[in-house]
């Protein structure tokens, strides 16, 4: 009898129809981080003040663009991506800060502590938006 034609057991079925499975969620020593989104699509003068933040019991970190040491880029063809929003917000659900806690929860609670102030600036919908705020992608591929 060929191989192909017989069946075998997935490795974890056992584990994971017994309820016996372990998930990242599992683990008790593992911190949990939780981002700071921005809510606003484009926006200038990005201002984060995480100091009540960081007073939240059970907060491990709240990392800026600021904390970065070095190249605050990323990016799997053309590195131009921030990793965190630096002076501004180039998209909406751009991440802007991360929250390292003890628990889901503190992250949460200090998340909505830190203040953020910024100057919002038109979204650039259409290309004709683009067209008028000259706003290309001018950077050659290579």
């Amino acid at each position: 009898m060929s191989n192909s034609k017989k069946t075998h057991k997935h490795e974890s079925a056992y584990h994971h129809t017994s309820g016996e499975a372990q998930y990242i969620d599992d683990q008790q020593t593992s911190l949990i981080t939780v981002l700071l989104l921005s809510q606003v699509a484009r926006a200038t003068s990005l201002k984060l003040n995480t100091s009540k933040a960081e007073q939240v019991v059970g907060i491990h970190a709240v990392i800026t663009s600021k904390d970065i040491p070095g190249d605050r880029f990323v990016g799997p063809i053309i590195h131009d991506e921030p990793l965190l929003a630096h002076d501004e917000i180039l998209y909406h659900g751009q991440a802007m800060a991360v929250v390292v806690a003890e628990t889901y929860e503190q992250a949460r609670e200090a998340c909505d502590l830190i203040e953020v102030s910024f100057v919002e600036q038109k979204s650039i919908l259409t290309i004709q938006d683009a067209i008028d705020a000259q706003s290309f992608h001018n950077q050659p591929h290579r």
